[in-house]
């Protein structure tokens, strides 16, 4: 049994304001909750914590405050009777427990609707089904497909073969993955699609259930489904924050692969803007760059770019739907240059 869910006051039928779920990517432990990376979500809404209890009871072998071992049923041996489909303030969700819904082909249906990106943080990703869907729909630079694997994953053939170093079929040109490299697991489950276009219907999949055959096909597991630009949006914000403490970045486009002059840091455009927002940067030499965003207090919001750039001219998109109008600064940062600008966000 793998699921992490709790349910808060669901058979109290008097008050269906006060039926929470939690749930996520989190074991209840010091160390999961205090040094490795984690998600939860939390959910108010009373047709969704009915079905988290229905399955929990089917596993309890109860409707009551006592179980029952003798019915209690997990794995296989479980029945499929649980809706799938949910509507919280008119924000679609939905909910599949698995072994009894196949939450492999949920998984790569969801794949096939990405238009832009693909983001994931998994502890475990072995199920090369999943992989390989992935594979289907990357094109860069349109069509990217990002990952950062926990760092146990170094000899996984998934991540070898995503990383076009090693497998039997490696990727050509190689997916933007990498390993976690911070103390502490990477014990995320989570996939956000599509978060820097709002129109392209940003999907966010997260839960207890790693992209394996043993979370498809044998363990108790859930996966929650949220369709929702602004949830897509804080997921992506906490992405970019690993893929750049492991080593790789956003994707920065080289608009000219002609020699600057210098280095150079652009004014970004549009400026004010609401939400997104371009910035581009020239260097004259291969370099490590930084590219980082400050509030107006000097705090480090995000990284938008972590690593070793040829000579040439760069564009990054900055989409700040998460946040709080106002002034914030980008700083350029090689080991030569630095260079600081304002921008102006206003909602």
């Amino acid at each position: 049994m793998h699921n992490k869910f709790m349910i808060f006051d669901a058979r109290d039928t008097v008050n269906p304001a006060n039926d929470w779920l939690w749930g996520g990517s989190a074991n209840i432990t010091e160390n999961q909750f205090y040094d490795d990376a984690q998600n939860v979500f939390l959910i108010q809404d009373q047709a969704i914590c009915n079905t988290f209890t229905r399955e929990f009871e089917e596993m309890w072998g109860s409707h009551t405050d006592f179980n029952i071992p003798a019915r209690a049923k997990f794995g296989p041996e479980k029945s499929r009777n649980t809706p799938n489909l949910f509507f919280v303030n008119g924000k679609k969700i939905e909910v599949y427990f698995s072994p009894t819904e196949n939450i492999g082909t949920v998984i790569e249906d969801l794949i096939t609707t990405q238009n832009t990106s693909l983001n994931f943080c998994m502890f475990a990703f072995t199920r090369f089904n999943i992989a390989n869907k992935m594979k289907t729909v990357y094109s860069p630079p349109t069509r990217m497909v990002r990952g950062v694997f926990d760092g146990s994953n170094s000899s996984d053939p998934v991540y070898l073969e995503m990383k076009g170093i090693g497998g039997s079929f490696p990727w050509n040109p190689a997916a933007k993955v990498w390993l976690d490299n911070v103390p502490g697991q990477l014990h995320h489950k989570y996939m956000v699609i599509d978060p820097e276009t709002p129109s392209s219907n940003p999907i966010v999949q997260t839960g207890s259930a790693n992209y394996s055959n043993n979370a498809i096909f044998n363990s108790d597991e859930n996966i929650v489904i949220f369709y929702d630009s602004l949830i897509a949006n804080i997921y992506f914000q906490e992405f970019s924050k690993r893929i750049s403490d492991a080593g790789g970045t956003i994707d920065v486009k080289s608009i000219s692969s002609e020699i600057p002059n210098g280095f150079e840091l652009s004014q970004n455009f549009p400026n004010p803007f609401n939400p997104v927002t371009s910035i581009n940067f020239s260097l004259p030499v291969k370099s490590k760059v930084k590219l980082i965003i400050y509030d107006a207090l000097g705090r480090e919001v995000i990284t938008l770019v972590n690593s070793d750039l040829n000579t040439g001219v760069y564009s990054i998109n900055w989409n700040a739907s998460n946040y709080s109008s106002g002034v914030y600064f980008y700083s350029l940062q090689t080991e030569s240059f630095t260079s600081t600008k304002k921008m102006l966000l206003v909602k």
